[in-house]
């Protein structure tokens, strides 16, 4: 069996059930890839195994080619458009306050990213943060072991946030919120998820 047979049945095989069009504009595309390649290359031993090679490299891309095209589409709808926008403000709030505490935190390993008018108050600060940064990463590492005990931390943590630095609460407190929901949200989740498994 030459190497061109070897590719077309396997375009038969995972093309096998799609509408007839497909299959065939499939076997058309795939015709004419070979045609170019034994053409410009000839029909040497070199070139069947290239050919082969590139069938065996392909093999996943085409799985997902069959895949992409048996799967039913799904329109998109305005729940899933806030569903996709409710964890986009979470995954954003949850990066700003890791992002925050662990810069307000950074004295307590040397390193000094504040300016020199902070004296001895940024090691107040950094001590609060760096508790509520261990809060937060431990309560997120939790989540899918200990959904109940990890989503506690973690909105202790945001919620701790916004209480701890009243000054900061137009950008602390929305971000605590939409924190502590979306991992509310996670938590009850996983948690259905294992109690439906055990």
């Amino acid at each position: 069996m030459t190497a061109a047979r070897l590719v077309r049945s396997w375009a038969r095989l995972y093309t096998r059930g799609l509408d007839p069009d497909v299959r065939a504009s499939r076997a058309a595309e795939l015709d004419s890839d070979l045609w170019e390649q034994l053409s410009a290359e000839g029909d040497s031993l070199r070139t069947q195994l290239a050919i082969v090679s590139r069938l065996l490299r392909g093999a996943a891309d085409d799985l997902s080619w069959r895949r992409e095209r048996t799967r039913p589409r799904r329109r998109p709808t305005p729940a899933g458009a806030a569903r996709a926008l409710g964890w986009s403000v979470w995954a954003t709030a949850l990066l700003f306050l890791l992002v925050t505490h662990a810069w307000a935190a950074s004295p307590l390993v040397g390193i000094e990213l504040y300016g020199e008018d902070w004296d001895n108050g940024v090691w107040v600060y950094a001590g609060i943060s760096s508790a509520l940064l261990v809060l937060l990463a431990g309560g997120l590492g939790l989540l899918w072991p200990r959904p109940r005990l990890g989503a506690s931390l973690v909105a202790a943590s945001a919620l701790g946030t916004a209480v701890a630095f009243p000054w900061a609460l137009a950008a602390y407190g929305p971000a605590a919120l939409a924190i502590t929901a979306g991992t509310i949200v996670l938590a009850r989740r996983r948690y259905r998820a294992s109690s439906a498994t055990s």
